[in-house]
Parts: structure tokens; sequence; C-alpha cells
């Protein structure tokens, strides 16, 4: 569609430029805009495109050029797009020496020309064009550098001379020849380019893959025969990849299980290190706390022996008083018990108590140590659960105090 607000006469004028890249988002300088659309706009001539000295990248396509003339400034250049214009020469390319891609496809060539001139020309595409003889595309072999070249819809019908013309480009890698009489009198078509190209990896809808070339070049090697001895030896190319491929598939997923294995072990190594120092931790602890317990009971006995010792004095005197008594029954109330008969009858009971101890055997005396510690170890318990009853009491009636002072603070604040 051509766009309304293209000048009169198609022409480009600077105005309409300016107005048109503040339409696009463009810089309004016209130096600093690396690309400019001026495609399907109906313009005649290219013009007014001095100030564009940045410009990389050209869209000119659906207009009514003729030539190229007006590209000139457009030093930097790198990709121009000229198709489907009215051009039928190829000129004024001299001063684009950076130009990388052209597309002149859907024009009117007869002839390509000029195109030297741009040394680092790598992409030209010249579809839809009236090609016809070998001498109309002769200019390619000056065209070293192009890598990607489409001749496809034209009239070439010198399949050979189109070969050999191929043949001068050391470089070619992508070809689109499709839609040209000379493949039909090249057969078989795709054999027959892919052995004439070495470097050719792209012939027309798919690429070349390497089975293909080595089954081409065997062809043009020895026929038929040839190539039927390759594909079977490409055939045990094949099966020998593919069982590569899944011994590396294999190695792969032995690594994996390998890998996962050793994280795994690392991981229980690290939970069984955790769980010996928890254990570590917890004796710890456990000792600290059987070591105070242990110092607890220790003065626990300590402050019971001395009690111990007050009660033997008393249980001494007690005795003695008892046996004082049990001798005046023994006399009998009316006869009066001397001080030294009690005197030898306290010695005797001491002397028989004396040898009743000694008398004692070792296993005895331990069991009644161990009942002794027992029993203090009791009285301990039973003291420490009696001091932590009082404090739970006086916790309790500390609390219900405040209560009831609360209570009453209220009441009066109500009756306040």
């Amino acid at each position: 569609m051509l766009d309304s607000s293209s000048s009169s006469g198609g022409e480009i004028t600077k105005e309409w430029l300016r107005k048109h890249c503040r339409r696009l988002g463009l810089y309004v300088t016209p130096s600093l805009n690396d690309k400019l659309y001026l495609h399907y706009q109906g313009f005649g001539e290219i013009k007014n495109l001095e100030e564009y000295t940045g410009l990389k990248m050209l869209f000119l396509e659906g207009n009514f050029f003729e030539s190229l003339d007006g590209l000139q400034p457009l030093a930097e250049l790198r990709c121009l797009y000229v198709q489907k214009n009215q051009i039928a020469c190829i000129n004024h390319l001299e001063d684009l020496k950076m130009l990388d891609t052209l597309d002149l496809s859907n024009n009117c060539l007869k002839t390509l020309e000029n195109l030297s001139a741009c040394p680092s020309l790598k992409v030209l595409q010249v579809s839809n064009n009236y090609l016809k003889s070998v001498e109309s595309i002769e200019h390619l072999k000056d065209c070293t550098s192009i890598c990607v070249l489409d001749v496809s819809s034209n009239k070439l019908d010198d399949g050979e001379g189109v070969l050999g013309v191929l043949k001068a480009m050391p470089e070619l890698t992508v070809l689109y020849l499709s839609g040209n009489p000379c493949v039909t009198n090249l057969q078989p078509y795709r054999k027959t380019v892919i052995s004439s190209l070495p470097k050719l990896n792209h012939l027309d809808d798919r690429p070349v893959f390497w089975d293909e070339r080595l089954c081409a070049e065997a062809w043009a090697r020895g026929g038929y025969q040839a190539e039927q001895e390759e594909r079977e030896r490409v055939k045990a190319i094949r099966s020998e990849m593919e069982i590569k491929q899944l011994e590396s598939m294999r190695k792969i997923r032995n690594d994996a299980l390998e890998e996962r294995a050793r994280l795994e072990a690392v991981e229980a190594m690290e939970e069984e290190e955790r769980s010996t120092k928890d254990a570590q931790v917890e004796a710890c602890f456990q000792s600290r706390e059987s070591t105070a317990v242990a110092e607890e009971v220790e003065e626990e006995l300590e402050t019971s022996g001395s009690e111990c010792f007050t009660l033997d004095s008393d249980t001494e005197n007690y005795n003695d008083i008892e046996l004082t008594r049990s001798d005046e029954q023994r006399l009998g109330s009316d006869t009066p018990v001397t001080n030294e008969e009690m005197t030898e009858t306290k010695e005797d009971e001491r002397k028989d108590s004396s040898g009743t101890i000694e008398n004692l055997s070792p296993e005895t005396k331990e069991d009644e140590q161990k009942i002794f510690s027992k029993k203090s170890q009791d009285e301990r318990v039973l003291n420490l659960n009696t001091r932590e009853d009082e404090h739970t009491v006086s916790e309790t009636k500390e609390e219900d105090e405040q209560k009831l002072s609360s209570a009453a603070d209220a009441k009066d604040n109500s009756v306040c």
C-alpha cells in the first residue's frame, strides 16, 4: 500500500523523511539512525539521503525505483533491500564497500554486473528476474566472496554452463537454483550439483547432509554401482554411530547413577556425624547433670552424717538410762543400786556391744553402709520435694493475695 503522506511526484524530500522518522519512532537526527524503512511508499527516485550517513540497513522494496543512484553517501551500509522494484541494471555501488547483503529479486535484471565493486558481499538474491544465458551470470566468477546465492525462478537453460560458473565461486555454501530450465537438463540434478560444489551444504529446499554428499561423490566417481556400495558403507557407519551414541548415553546414565550414589553416601556420612555429635552433646549434658547430682548428694551426706552423729550420742545416753532402769528392775525395787554396780553393768554392756560389732562380717558392714546411704538419699529427695511444695504454695498464696488486692481496688474505684 502507498503512504498517503508521501511527497508529490514520487520524490523523497527531507521534510517528509523527518516526519516519517518521527512517526516510526526513529531519531530525528538523521546521522543517528542505523536503519530506515521506506518500503511501499511509491517513490520513483532515491534522493536526500546525504544526512543519513550512519545507516546500516535500508529497506526500499515495493517502490518504483529504476536505478540505484542516490546511495553513494551511505558508505557504512551493510544490508540493502530493493526487491519488487523496476531496476533493470546494477550500478552506483562503488562507494558501498561494506555492503554484505543485497536483495534484487523481483526486478527487471537481464544481466549481473558491477557487483565486484562490493568486496564484502556475501548474500546475493536475484530470483524472479530475466536472467537467461550463461553470459548473464558470468560476472559471478569475479564475486569470490559470495557464499549465499539465489538465482531461482529465472530462465537459465544451460545447465553445464551454469554449473561451470558456480564452480568458480569458492565460498559458495547455499544455492537456490530451482525454477530454472537447467534443473531438468542436469540429471540427476542434486547429485550433479552436490558433487560439483564441495562446500555446498544447502541446495534449494533442504540441507545437504554428509551421507548424501558421500553417495553423490561416489556416483560421480563410479556411477550407480559405486553409489550402492557407498550406501552400504554409509549404513554401516550409521549403525556404528548409533552404537556409539547408545554407549555414550549409557555412560552418561551410569555416571549419573554413580554421582547419585556418591551424594547419598556423603549425606549418610554427614547424618551419622550429626547423630554422633548429638549423642556426644547429650552425654556431656547428662554427665554434667550427674556430676551436679553427685555433688548435691555428697553435701546431703555430709549434713546427714553430722545429724547421725548427734543421734548416736543421744541414743547412747538413752541406752544408759534404759540399762539403769533394767538393772533396777532386775535387782528389785527393795534393793537399791549402788554406783559401783551401775558402773560395772555399763562396762559389761559396752563390752558386749563392742564384741558384737567386732564380730560382724565385712559383708554385713557393707550392707549396713548401703542401707544407710539409701536412707540418706531418700531423706534428701524428700527434703527437696518438700522445698518445692513450699515454694509452690507460697507462689499460689502470693497470686491469691494479688487477685484479692486488685479486686478490692476495683471495688473501691467503682464506689468512687
